[in-house]
This record gives structure tokens, sequence and C-alpha cells, in this order.
């Protein structure tokens, strides 16, 4: 968790789970999921916004395409540091379960919740975390889930994940600035040496990450402009 993003509780649904896995048994809580979650697009495995972000959110979805089952299911097993998922709170999900999921038929949908393991205390990170993978199209996922459930992310990463995304044009960065249910509140990104934001309506920096050059932008205010690619971003 980053101070400079204010935590919250972990989300009752979470812990009821947590404590009673038998409640997971029945139709799947994805609008809990979807609710002031990271949304990460072209994800990979990678673990960064867990590390920062876990107890300023408990929910992350993650889409990502590339890559096969077999590669997920190696990346799962290296997991999170710190942290082991609930056995019986770990499986692949039945695509009925997701309501408009329009996805190619080699698609898959994971969903796990995670609990930090007894060697580590809350300096380390909340005791538990969700995490909703998709080997699905990053704009598939985005519509098949929040567009179609009325949610929006609370925070949606743009790490590295190839031009696309990243143009103030593209049709991934409009269909989520104009969700029904509003933009996302902060923008996670990084883009290398410059010192703007990827997506200028985020224009109030809150916190520089120390991986990945990863900066948090609040939505709203004026992004910083650029003269030259050594502007330092404001303090």
């Amino acid at each position: 968790m980053i101070p400079e993003l204010p935590g919250m509780p972990c989300p009752d649904w979470i812990s009821e789970i947590a404590a009673e896995p038998e409640r997971a048994m029945g139709a799947l809580p994805v609008s809990n999921i979807l609710a002031d979650s990271l949304y990460y697009p072209a994800s990979e495995f990678d673990g960064d916004p867990v590390e920062f972000l876990a107890g300023n959110v408990f929910s992350f979805v993650y889409a990502d395409r590339h890559g096969s089952k077999e590669d997920f299911e190696r990346a799962f097993e290296r997991g999170f540091l710190g942290y082991r998922p609930i056995p019986r709170l770990r499986r692949y999900l039945k695509r009925e379960e997701i309501a408009s999921a329009d996805t190619e038929e080699q698609a898959y949908a994971h969903w796990s919740v995670w609990k930090r393991t007894p060697e580590y205390d809350e300096s380390h990170g909340p005791r538990l975390f969700s995490l909703l993978f998709l080997g699905w199209d990053a704009l598939a996922a985005f519509e098949s889930l929040y567009i179609a459930y009325n949610e929006k992310p609370k925070i949606i990463a743009i790490i590295s994940p190839g031009i696309a995304p990243l143009r103030v044009d593209s049709a991934f960065k409009r269909r989520v600035m104009e969700n029904p249910a509003g933009p996302p509140d902060y923008l996670l990104c990084n883009q290398g040496s410059q010192p703007r934001p990827s997506w200028p309506e985020y224009g109030t920096l809150i916190a520089k990450l120390p991986e990945r050059c990863a900066n948090l932008w609040a939505l709203g205010g004026k992004a910083p402009e650029i003269d030259d690619e050594t502007t330092e971003l404001p303090e």
C-alpha cells in the first residue's frame, strides 16, 4: 500500500468467503470483484500492482490474451511474494459465469483469493486480496465486465503494453473513458523518460513507484507540458 493514496478496509465479501470458502461455491460475485478494483490490460503476470497497491485496492483484474494457459499456471504457482492462494478459492471459471463474455474459444478465466503467509506481517501488505485473471483481449474483457456490469475500475494500469492502449485515440482508451459508470479515478502508467501521463485526462501526480518507472496519476488537473524528454516530474 502506498501512503499517498487512501487505504481501505478489506471488503466484507473477501473476508467472509476467506472464512467460509463454501460461500464462493455459488454465483461468482462479479460486481464485488469489479468494484474499487485495479484493471490491468496486457498484464502478463506482473506482481508490481499487487506489491505496491494491495491495501489501496483489494481486487485485481488482469487481462492478457498472449501466452498459453500453461504459461499462466506456471506463473500462478510462482505466485506473489508473501502470499499463497487459498486452496478452496482458486478455480477456472465456466464461460457462463461471466455475463456477456464474447471471447475466443481458447480464452480462459481464473479467479483466486490470496492470503498473506504467516512469516509476514501487516507491513508487507493486507491479509487478503482477490485476483481475476482473464486470458482475453483487453477491450473485450473491459466491455464484458465493467461495461456489462455498470462498474468502473478504481485504477487502470497501463504498463509497457505496446503502443495501442497508450494512444489518446485508441479504441480501448475511448471505451474506458466513455464508460457509463465513469472513468477510472487513477491511472498507473510508465512512459520511460516522458514526464506526463499517457492519457492527458490524468494530470495530478499522486506517487512515483520505485519499479518499472511507473507513476500514479489522478483524474483531473492539467498534465505537465513537455519541452524535452529530460523534463522532471513535479514533486
